[in-house]
């Protein structure tokens, strides 16, 4: 009966330090929620505040350490022998490409690349949309971190190098090295109306946006309160017995 009774009591023990880890983590889940709401919401901040920014001088590129979402007006001259066509981008449920060509800064060696735009896909994949030259000596638009992405795949679906060159994802160190020179570690997105008429295509990607994150939380803290709900049920149960 003795041993009986200790193994019962240590079973309610465990089951009790289980509900406590389980409310703590559920708790946590939910402050770690609130934490991303505000860093969304800051970052919303941030894009806004910096957008309504006078442009930035070229000198600044190198100045500062975060250059997200800040304006710039830039001279120079395009590598209109190479253009990338990033696949699978949608505008208004429409599948086409995102048009992205190399531009040289004047009088530096800093090259990066420019989001012309998005363009329709066309009638086949097999035949690649004819994108025109550029040759306008300066350009205005907004500096962003190439988006971020996840792939089992290779960079091109073709080994062929034909410009303009279809790519799956933005890589600038992979890109780099097909163009045979360097590329900044942030692009320029033009702003609208676009300089070839292509459809302005880029925002600040938010897959949850704050919004979410908050009921996220507030879930979370519910459930903790229905756990604990539980646990003092179980405590009061086991002090009658």
């Amino acid at each position: 009966m003795i041993s009986s009774s200790i193994t019962s009591s240590l079973k309610r023990v465990f089951l009790a330090l289980l509900l406590i880890l389980a409310f703590c983590l559920l708790i946590s889940l939910g402050f770690w929620q609130l934490q991303r709401a505000q860093q969304k919401r800051l970052l919303l901040a941030t894009f806004i505040a910096r957008t309504q920014q006078a442009p930035l001088q070229v000198h600044e590129l190198l100045s500062k350490k975060d250059l997200r979402y800040y304006p710039i007006t830039l001279a120079g001259k395009f590598d209109n022998q190479h253009t990338f066509l990033l696949d699978n981008r949608t505008y208004h449920g429409q599948i086409g490409y995102e048009v992205y060509t190399p531009f040289r800064i004047k009088s530096t060696d800093t090259i990066l690349l420019i989001n012309r735009g998005w363009i329709p896909l066309g009638k086949s994949r097999a035949l690649l949309p004819t994108i025109p030259a550029l040759t306008q000596p300066t350009i205005t638009g907004i500096l962003m971190l190439p988006a971020s992405y996840f792939s089992l795949g290779t960079l091109m679906d073709t080994p062929n190098h034909h410009w303009p060159m279809r790519i799956e994802f933005i890589d600038l160190q992979i890109l780099s090295k097909l163009l045979g020179y360097p590329l900044f570690s942030y692009v320029l997105c033009v702003n609208m109306p676009t300089m070839d008429n292509f459809k302005s295509n880029w925002q600040v990607t938010m897959t949850i946006t704050p919004e979410k994150h908050t009921a996220y939380a507030i879930q979370w803290f519910a459930l903790a309160i229905g756990l604990l709900v539980v646990c003092v049920a179980f405590m009061c149960n086991h002090k009658r017995t």
